[in-house]
């Protein structure tokens, strides 16, 4: 019998009774970057200009659904480069980590990026590896594989694709650390990277559709996948010019047992079957006719009062899109300093703002996550926790009595998020999702969290503000003090709050 969402998740869940501190094995330490060694990579050209457009405008305009100008190498290259570049350097001890554009748990970025490239000026179709430290691209299959891709999604009218890309996750760069909780950490790592492509898409004035539906077992044979060590979670595809007459699946060819041994990023890797069973159990497709399970109303809350929370305007003073991008970085060195109403509202607007951009395109992945917030200092908001009404852009107070103290508590004890003015929660009934999407529901609820998590972090860095996403917490504790009921969990928290040395 195939394993639930709700199952893997209890299976995994921190508790203080069970909680084992097993050293890292630090001669197999994962890789975190990938590399095919026996094929020639094409440099990417250099990336002199970065779009300058305002984050707010960016998430409040409506995407483009015709393509204006070519896609090129170029522009492409500006594309990755934003998306999932090297951002930062930092040495700890005898180790020296390359931080990139987007959040990841521990650092251990298991998200790798491919793309098929159809209509690309001057540029083969084929379908390519992303190389992020060298900036490079690595061909691994040439040909044109528009007609598999046109049969994956109905998203634009034409039919017609410039590129998709696809997103993956390797399950031990995180396991190696996380063990069997790892899945959780890898779906939320491939949502921020799914946001911040998304924005840069959008940012260059591409049309664009985010699908978490296709063929797993035909992609990872495509890419050349060992599926018990690398896996597809999202594609995203941008429309184009070329034209897309045939729609039969054809069978393609293996890769070399080369490309496929590259999925192995460490000398030995435990392989946690709990993992392999949750994504394998999702591996088919459940449609939907409803939209949206309205996953609020199944958590067991009840708000006691619902206010306006939402402005929908453009802050005075902050960063462009490609500023907060570029300066991004997990802050958590909190002061007890209260936020002001207005600036919390403009947080609160960019999450609503991307939960809406991709709910229509993306099929209502989006209705698997319900939002909340946990205000601790907030200027004009009595503190307690809130569920938000992301479509009639309100708050509703329920409960006084969780505190940012407690939520730090749960979260391993960590006491800086005391200090954090407040807490913005993603959380989901897992009972629900299973039987409205099966066990795929569970992918789109976590990497749901991770993009709306993203989306905080560059709000909040736009902002001048800390930002800190945290996936490990006991999670029945956190059950308990959120007043969810039994089928309902804390999936994703993210505190927001000022900080030392902005």
């Amino acid at each position: 019998m195939n394993p639930s969402a709700i199952s893997y998740h209890k299976t995994t869940c921190y508790d203080r009774n069970r909680m084992r501190g097993d050293p890292l094995d630090w001669p197999n330490q994962p890789r975190v970057f990938k590399a095919y060694d026996s094929i020639e990579a094409i440099p990417l050209p250099e990336v002199d200009k970065l779009p300058e457009i305002d984050l707010w405008h960016l998430y409040f305009s409506k995407t483009t659904k015709r393509l204006e100008s070519g896609l090129d190498l170029k522009r492409l290259s500006q594309i990755l480069s934003i998306s999932y570049g090297l951002t930062s350097t930092r040495s700890y001890s005898e180790q020296t980590v390359l931080y990139r554009s987007v959040a990841s748990a521990g650092a251990l970025y298991p998200a790798e990026i491919y793309f098929f490239a159809f209509s690309i000026d001057n540029f083969q179709p084929g379908l390519y590896h992303y190389g992020i430290k060298d900036r490079s691209l690595t061909p691994l299959r040439g040909g044109d594989d528009s007609a598999l891709m046109s049969t994956m999604t109905d998203s634009f009218e034409t039919q017609s694709l410039s590129a998709v890309f696809i997103i993956s996750g390797i399950f031990f760069r995180s396991s190696w650390k996380y063990r069997d909780r790892a899945y959780r950490y890898i779906l939320l790592d491939a949502g921020h990277l799914i946001e911040n492509l998304a924005l840069a898409l959008k940012a260059t004035g591409l049309p664009y559709a985010i699908d978490y539906d296709f063929d797993d077992g035909h992609i990872g044979h495509l890419i050349g996948f060992d599926d018990q060590k690398e896996v597809s979670l999202a594609s995203v595809h941008v429309g184009g010019r070329s034209s897309i007459t045939q729609k039969e699946l054809t069978k393609s060819s293996s890769l070399s047992p080369a490309i496929i041994e590259a999925s192995s990023v460490s000398p030995v890797e435990t392989v946690y079957e709990d993992i392999i069973d949750i994504h394998r159990s999702g591996i088919n497709i459940t449609k939907q006719s409803v939209k949206d399970p309205d996953i609020s109303s199944k958590l067991g809350l009840n708000p006691l009062e619902w206010i306006p929370i939402s402005q929908n305007k453009v802050p005075d003073k902050k960063l462009t899109y490609s500023e907060a991008v570029l300066r991004r970085r997990s802050r958590r060195n909190f002061i007890n300093q209260k936020l002001k109403k207005t600036t919390f509202i403009q947080l609160i607007d960019i999450v609503f703002a991307a939960r809406a951009e991709n709910f229509s395109v993306a099929k209502g992945y989006a209705g698997a996550l319900s939002i909340g917030f946990l205000a601790g200092n907030i200027e004009e908001l009595p503190p307690g926790f809130y569920l938000a009404d992301t479509v009639n852009k309100t708050a509703g107070y329920v409960d006084f009595e969780p505190t940012t103290n407690k939520m730090a508590a749960i979260c391993l004890n960590q006491q800086w998020l005391c200090s954090a003015s407040v807490h913005f929660l993603f959380m989901s009934n897992l009972n629900t999702i299973d039987r409205f999407w099966g066990p795929r529901g569970y992918r789109y609820a976590m990497m749901t969290a991770g993009r709306l998590g993203h989306a905080l972090y560059l709000g909040a860095t736009a902002l001048g503000l800390g930002c800190c996403g945290i996936g490990a917490f006991y999670d029945d504790e956190g059950k308990n003090i959120l007043g969810l009921n039994q089928e309902s969990y804390l999936l994703y928290l993210v505190a927001v709050g000022e900080v030392k040395g902005m």
